[in-house]
C-alpha cells in the first residue's frame, strides 16, 4: 500500500466491487450509473431501472432540504418492487456531493438489502407478542375453563330430563357441543402461545370439513354460495381435529369478509382437497418431496395487493375496521401449520380474490400396489379420527 492518492481506475474499481448497491443521480433523482450490486438488488440492469419503483428517492420535504443543505443525507427505509413484481425491503442513504466550488453537483445513493434483517425483527417482535399473549391467556383461562364447567354439568344435568325426540334436548346437546370446542379453543390458545406440540393424531381432512359444513354454512351467510369439492380418495394426514377446524373458520371467515368487502353480487367460497407435495428446500430432488394434502380455500372477494400479503401473518395486523377484527386469526393459523410440519400458500391480487392452499404432510407413507405404483386409497379403518370435537 502506498501513500499516494488513489486514481480514478481505484475509484472505479472500488465503485464496481463494492458489496453494497451505490447509485449515482443528478439533482432531480434521476439515475445516471449503477454498480452490479445495485443492479442484483433491484433486479435489473440500467436500462430497466425505470421500471423500478419510483420511491427510490423520495421527492419530499426531507430531499428539499438535502439539495438546500440543510441536511447532510437522507434515508428512506420501505418495501420496493422489483420489475418482475418481487419486492424487498431496503435501505436507501442517498447524499449529495458537491463541486469544487461548493455548489450541489449530483447526489450518490447507497443501498442496501435489508430483507433479511427485517424478518428477524418482525419475528423478534411477533415472539415477544406471544409471550404477552401468552400471559393474558393463562390470567383468564382458569376462570373461563369454570364458566365452561358449570356449563356443560348443567347440559349433563338437563339432557336426561328431556326426551330423545324433544326438540329442546337436542338445543342442550347443541349447547354442549359449543361448550366443547370453547373449552377447547381455550386450551388451543395457551398451545400456541406456550409453543407446545399439538396433540396431533391420523385424521381425514374431508371429515373434518363435512362435520362443520352446517357451521361454515350459517357462519358465510345464505347470500354467499359455499361449494364443497373434496377429494374422494385423500390421505389421511398429521394433524389435530380441533386445531385443524380452528384454521379452517378461519380463512372461511376471512374469505366472506372479503366478499362482502367487495360487494360482490354471486359472491363464492369454495372449499376443496387436492393432493400436493412439501417442497422442504429448493432444487429438491421430487422423489425426495413429502406427500401432502392440499386444503384449498378460494374467494371472488376483494383480494389483496402485494403490501398487505407481506403483512398477512403478522400478529396483531388486520385490515379490517376497529373491532371487526383482531388480527390474530392468521397468525395462529400460521403457527398451527407450522406446528404441524405443514405450509401456506397464498394467491391473491386486488380484484380478483385469493387463494389460500393448507399443504398438510401425509400421516403414513402411500401403499404401492404390485406393479409399484402408488395408490391414494386409504382403509377407513386406519383412521384414528373422524372428525369428532373430541378427538
Amino acid at each position: 500500500m502506498t501513500d499516494e492518492p488513489c486514481s480514478d481506475l481505484c475509484f472505479r474499481k472500488a465503485f464496481e466491487a463494492a458489496a453494497v448497491g451505490i447509485a449515482l443521480c443528478n439533482l432531480d433523482g434521476q439515475i445516471l450509473k449503477t454498480n452490479p450490486a445495485f443492479e442484483r438488488i433491484v433486479g435489473g440492469d440500467h436500462g430497466k431501472l425505470a421500471q423500478i419503483d419510483q420511491g427510490l428517492l423520495d421527492r419530499g420535504s426531507q430531499f428539499s432540504e438535502l439539495i438546500r443543505g440543510k441536511r447532510e443525507f437522507v434515508v428512506i427505509q420501505k418495501h420496493y418492487h422489483r420489475p418482475d413484481g418481487t419486492a424487498f425491503w431496503g435501505k436507501f442513504t442517498v447524499s449529495i456531493v458537491h463541486s469544487n466550488d461548493r455548489n450541489p453537483s449530483f447526489l450518490v445513493g447507497i443501498l442496501e438489502d435489508k430483507t433479511e434483517a427485517r424478518q428477524v425483527e418482525e419475528q423478534l417482535r411477533q415472539t415477544e407478542t406471544m409471550a404477552l399473549i401468552g400471559r393474558l391467556a393463562g390470567g383468564v383461562a382458569h376462570d373461563f375453563n369454570n364458566l365452561l364447567t358449570g356449563i356443560l354439568l348443567y347440559c349433563d344435568l338437563l339432557r336426561p330430563e328431556l326426551a330423545v325426540e324433544d326438540r329442546f334436548r337436542h338445543y342442550v346437546e347443541e349447547l354442549r357441543a359449543a361448550a366443547e370446542q370453547g373449552a377447547h379453543l381455550t386450551q388451543q390458545l395457551l398451545t400456541v402461545a406456550r409453543k407446545q406440540a399439538p396433540n396431533a393424531g391420523s385424521l381425514e381432512v374431508n371429515a373434518v370439513i363435512t362435520s362443520t359444513e352446517k357451521l361454515l354454512r350459517l357462519l358465510t351467510g345464505a347470500q354467499i354460495e359455499l361449494m364443497l369439492a373434496l377429494d374422494p380418495d385423500a390421505r389421511m394426514v398429521r394433524a389435530d381435529a380441533v386445531q385443524l377446524r380452528q384454521i379452517l373458520l378461519n380463512l372461511a371467515l376471512n374469505a366472506r369478509d372479503a366478499i362482502v368487502r367487495a360487494r360482490v353480487e354471486g359472491g363464492r367460497i369454495r372449499i376443496s382437497t387436492e393432493p400436493a407435495e412439501l417442497r422442504r428446500q429448493r432444487n429438491l430432488p421430487r422423489e425426495e418431496l413429502q406427500e401432502a394434502v392440499a386444503l384449498v380455500v378460494e374467494d371472488n372477494g376483494c383480494g389483496m395487493n402485494a403490501e398487505t400479503r407481506a403483512h398477512l401473518f403478522e400478529f396483531l395486523f388486520t385490515t379490517k375496521k376497529t373491532g371487526e377484527g383482531t388480527g390474530m386469526g392468521l397468525a395462529m393459523v400460521q403457527r398451527i401449520v407450522g406446528e404441524l410440519g405443514g405450509a401456506i400458500e397464498v394467491a391473491s391480487e386486488p380484484g380478483r380474490g385469493t387463494r389460500v392452499e393448507v399443504l398438510l404432510p401425509t400421516a403414513d407413507p402411500p401403499a404401492r400396489t404390485d406393479d409399484g405404483h402408488v395408490s391414494r386409497t386409504q382403509n377407513p379403518e386406519t383412521s384414528t379420527c373422524k372428525g369428532d370435537s373430541l378427538c
